[in-house]
């Protein structure tokens, strides 16, 4: 069974899986911006809630043409993201929730 993904942020509203999202996210960082990079904050586990959150920082430059994107403005993003992943009795994740400003990140990149 496919982890469940959600997010509160424009470009994602429609991605319910978190292999939807993996495969979403990839083609941002092959695509759109190859050569991006991540950097991981902050991170931390709570056994009550079986939750662990990470808190990282994208940097990417749009310099791929992907559809649903406007050409590549070649203008970069610096943009902060929080993920919350639940964690099952078998170890497994089974729930993501991302926090992410995406008009912030899109405004960066140009991309409104």
């Amino acid at each position: 069974q496919d982890a469940v993904f959600d997010a509160q942020a424009e470009p994602l509203q429609d991605i319910k899986s978190v292999r939807d999202y993996t495969e979403w996210m990839k083609s941002i960082a092959v695509v759109a911006m190859p050569g991006c990079s991540y950097e991981l904050n902050s991170e931390s586990f709570d056994p009550k809630t079986s939750t662990a959150v990470f808190v990282g920082t994208f940097r990417g430059t749009h310099t791929g043409n992907l559809e649903g994107l406007p050409a590549p403005t070649q203008r970069s993003m610096d943009t902060h993201y929080v993920y919350s992943m639940h964690v099952n009795s078998e170890g497994k994740v089974d729930r993501i929730t991302k926090i992410w400003h995406s008009a912030w990140a899109a405004a960066q990149a140009g991309w409104v």
